[in-house]
């Protein structure tokens, strides 16, 4: 069945006027830095505090364009219809039903934060980020006691990206150059806590460890070698960087999202050895192991193959991030719905627990570490018996 063209026509309108509606709530400069960091799902990790308000009214805007969209013929058919070189994904797996959450949580942070990530387990003190604060916390995972406050310069509507720990040393991206302002990796003794002497780039975002050392962003369309030790960049090469880099396969992952193709290149050579691209996807999310990446769907997430070039599976939850525990299960956040883990190879989600606030998370050996939007505050779970009950 068909849908008539008028009645298509008027429907169109009505959504629409619709979403011009709601746009206004969204008033000022910083909800729309807020809402362009954090969306889609930064999940990804550029992440500030959304107010409830921006949250909503993106969230309708959002839904009046997806419908405004399935509308389209071309959108009831997305086999048929899919344009060349288009992925046609497997089958979602399927959902599990979602249970209240155990009683298993070990604590709760005293100190409450805007907006924190937390982004590093060293032994046993978490890092925390608060970008929105400028600093950087220290908290033992046995108390949840803060061991240290570090602030640090943050120009206005600047980002900053996950920290990454190499050689004792931890490392901070922080850009402002869409504004005009600097772009710098910023570093931290990790015994300490104290800032040492930032490497100052031309653009940064991405970290990733690879055995040739760590490579990050460091201008447009260029990542590079660091000597994190020393701090600074020993030689740089040419890929293409969206928000995120993964090393699988042997090679180093960038995503392009003028083309939507996923580039690797040697991290020893610079060159680029593989180049997929994949019409229908947003970002590169993660390695959930050595031959394989997350990648954001505009429906939810998938699998893909470093080895074949294929995507093997596909799941229709969106988590904020994803943190991977030593079982290899994959543990992410849906806001609105639930704590889950899924199966790094089918991205089944094996568990399902509805807990409201809860944001960003970090597993580290038996401790799943959340933080929680509502209150501001981190909070800690057993993840034993978590997954046992």
């Amino acid at each position: 069945m068909t849908i008539p063209q008028d009645v298509e026509a008027l429907l169109r309108d009505a959504l629409a006027e619709q979403a011009a509606a709601l746009r206004p709530q969204i008033q000022t400069q910083k909800q729309l830095r807020i809402l362009t960091a954090r969306f889609p799902v930064e999940r990804r990790r550029w992440r500030l505090q959304v107010t409830i308000v921006a949250v909503a009214a993106a969230a309708a805007v959002a839904a009046l364009v997806v419908a405004l969209v399935q509308l389209s013929p071309a959108a009831r058919d997305r086999s048929r219809n899919a344009p060349a070189g288009q992925i046609i994904l497997p089958v979602p797996a399927p959902i599990v039903g979602e249970t209240y959450m155990p009683p298993v949580e070990l604590s709760e942070t005293v100190d409450r934060f805007t907006a924190p990530a937390p982004d590093l387990v060293i032994g046993r003190t978490l890092w925390v980020d608060d970008i929105h604060e400028a600093t950087i916390t220290r908290i033992d995972l046995n108390n949840l006691q803060v061991l240290s406050t570090r602030n640090y310069k943050l120009p206005d509507s600047a980002l900053a990206g996950a920290m990454k720990i190499a050689n004792g040393i931890v490392l901070l991206p922080i850009d402002a150059t869409a504004a005009g302002g600097p772009a710098e990796i910023l570093r931290f003794d990790a015994s300490s806590g104290r800032q040492l002497t930032s490497i100052l780039v031309e653009r940064a975002g991405a970290i990733v460890r690879t055995p040739a050392g760590v490579v990050a962003e460091v201008g447009h369309g260029r990542v590079g070698i660091l000597d994190v030790t020393a701090g600074k960049v020993i030689r740089t090469f040419r890929l293409p960087v969206y928000r995120r880099l993964a090393y699988a396969d042997g090679l180093v992952w960038g995503w392009d999202v003028a083309t939507s193709t996923l580039v690797g290149a040697d991290p020893l050579s610079g060159d680029r050895a593989r180049s997929v691209r994949l019409v229908g996807f947003s970002d590169l999310v993660m390695e959930p192991d050595g031959y394989a990446l997350v990648l954001d769907d505009s429906a939810g997430l998938a699998r893909f193959d470093t080895r074949t070039g294929t995507v093997t599976a596909a799941t229709s939850l969106s988590p904020l991030n994803l943190s991977r525990d030593s079982a290899g299960r994959l543990w992410g956040v849906v806001p609105g719905r639930a704590l889950y883990a899924f199966d790094s190879a089918s991205l089944r989600a094996v568990r399902a627990y509805r807990m409201s606030g809860l944001d960003l998370v970090h597993v580290s050996g038996n401790v799943l570490v959340a933080t929680d939007a509502s209150t501001g505050q981190v909070r800690t779970f057993d993840l034993d018996r978590l997954i046992n009950g």
